[in-house]
């Protein structure tokens, strides 16, 4: 399985190849959480700083692949048409569809939280909108 190559490249082995008990239990990210998402490497500058992003792309893909698609979660009122508003952990914003990205599950750094059924539903209506389905 995917997710077990990615915790088998370092110390979480024992001397048998075993993972230990923690890092066994590895599960991928799943659509609608919300994670803190380091910058890419080239980007890296004072500038560029981690950002929450909430992964949009589904389960299904998101079990076989090393990389998930998110989109910046960002907090404010400007309304436009790929802000799609959202309430998360009760502070309001916008999840910015038009700054999808698709990022290496290595740069999800922080759980944040899972965004409620209701804001998901908006968030995949708004992607539905965007790409015509």
């Amino acid at each position: 399985m995917v997710w077990t190559r990615i915790v088998r490249l370092g110390r979480d082995q024992d001397q048998a190849g075993r993972l230990s008990a923690a890092k066994a239990a590895v599960t991928p990210p799943r659509q609608g959480d919300v994670y803190v998402v380091a910058p890419a490497g080239r980007l890296r500058s004072r500038f560029a700083e981690p950002s929450p992003c909430v992964v949009v792309s589904p389960d299904q893909s998101n079990a076989l692949m090393l990389e998930v698609t998110v989109a910046p979660l960002v907090t404010g009122d400007h309304p436009s048409p790929f802000r799609v508003p959202l309430s998360f952990q009760g502070k309001g914003g916008h999840v910015l569809l038009g700054q999808m990205e698709t990022v290496p599950v290595n740069r999800l750094r922080r759980h944040l939280g899972v965004l409620d059924p209701k804001s998901l539903e908006t968030v995949l209506g708004g992607l539905d909108e965007l790409f015509g389905d």
